[in-house]
């Protein structure tokens, strides 16, 4: 059983009688209030400990790492060595063999696929820093709510690895699918938004805590690239089927515009109702590499059942594919300046409350 954590996270000695704490409720000054700890952004600590840092009450695992430290670390070192070896083809065709078997009319052009340097990256930093003595111990608020997500992540990336290099490409689009919701779970709960969100419900300043830059560059940056390039990696996964199972043309033309709709709509949904730039960019760069690759008539690019690179629907298909860049690039800036700007403007107000966090996180 996991340990109560007191209101406001004052240890209290464990009594005999269960505690309001314990049977669901929490208590303050004899009034119920919501299972929530308020944190406020312009306030470094609470009650002398780090904003949303590991609480001293909290059980700890081998040497004072809980068991979600351990397994994070452990499941992202597996998981790089795993994906990263795929391309000497010891687990059978490469990503860029498949690549060019199953080229299609949004598959970006390589250097697009450069932005895993940034993933593993800033995901690297995450699980190191959440090593930290001052992450250790259970009740790490940020490390509980990305929860056993993250190992659903790594998992699932390792078996659609394996199912890719074995030319399963309809397995590979369910582990893919799998991959995108392990994603979207981590984000749900680490930000679960101003007003609705995708699990329902609306959340009260009073239930919410802020957070600041560092724990948003640590806790939310790593995932919000992730899941931006696992969109687009699931729209692509997709168009492979239909080359796979040999559609016409006209289908696959059809499906990409379907899909290029998709991803706008993507980044404008997370920008509009999470402040989410990061998404936004990466769409944008996605889109870029489609647009230029699928219009390179120097023959390295071979179209599905051999459409000329310069036919009028390609050629509208990379218009429309470097609108929505465009559109995603503005888009972008336009959620910095409102997520950054509604954060340095409540600081400079003294605002204690939802206004001045980046973000706002549902305890």
């Amino acid at each position: 059983m996991m340990p109560v954590i007191p209101p406001y996270g004052y240890p209290q000695p464990k009594s005999d009688v269960p505690s309001d704490v314990e049977v669901g409720r929490d208590h303050a000054e004899g009034k119920g209030v919501s299972r929530s700890i308020a944190y406020h952004s312009e306030v470094e600590t609470v009650n002398g400990f780090p904003v949303g840092e590991a609480f001293p009450d909290g059980p700890k695992g081998v040497r004072g790492f809980g068991l979600l430290q351990i397994v994070n670390f452990v499941g992202f070192v597996l998981n790089a060595f795993l994906i990263n070896t795929s391309s000497f083809g010891w687990y059978g065709a490469t990503n860029t063999e498949l690549s060019r078997k199953y080229t299609t009319f949004l598959t970006p052009k390589g250097t697009a696929f450069s932005i895993w340097g940034l993933i593993y990256i800033t995901e690297g930093v995450f699980v190191i820093y959440q090593l930290f003595s001052s992450q250790r111990g259970t009740n790490n608020v940020f490390v509980n709510r990305i929860g056993w997500a993250w190992t659903g992540v790594n998992v699932f990336q390792i078996i659609w690895t394996m199912t890719f290099a074995q030319d399963a490409v309809w397995a590979s689009l369910v582990f893919m699918a799998l991959i995108w919701a392990s994603l979207l779970t981590i984000i749900v709960r680490l930000d679960p938004g101003r007003a609705s969100t995708l699990i329902g419900g609306t959340y009260n300043a009073s239930e919410r805590f802020g957070v600041t830059p560092l724990q948003w560059f640590i806790y939310y940056l790593p995932f919000q690239i992730h899941l931006g390039w696992i969109t687009v990696a699931f729209i692509l996964n997709t168009n492979v089927t239909l080359v796979f199972e040999k559609a016409p043309v006209e289908t696959m033309f059809g499906v990409a515009i379907a899909c290029l709709g998709i991803a706008l709509s993507s980044a404008v949904f997370w920008g509009a109702t999470r402040r989410d730039m990061v998404h936004a960019f990466v769409i944008s760069w996605a889109t870029h590499w489609i647009s230029q690759h699928i219009t390179d008539t120097s023959g390295d690019v071979p179209l599905p059942w051999g459409t000329p690179n310069d036919a009028p629907m390609v050629r509208s298909l990379s218009m429309a594919a470097g609108i929505v860049s465009v559109l995603c690039l503005i888009g972008g800036f336009v959620a910095t300046g409102l997520a950054w700007g509604s954060y340095f403007w409540a600081r400079c107000q003294g605002a204690q409350q939802e206004g001045g966090a980046m973000y706002s996180v549902r305890r």
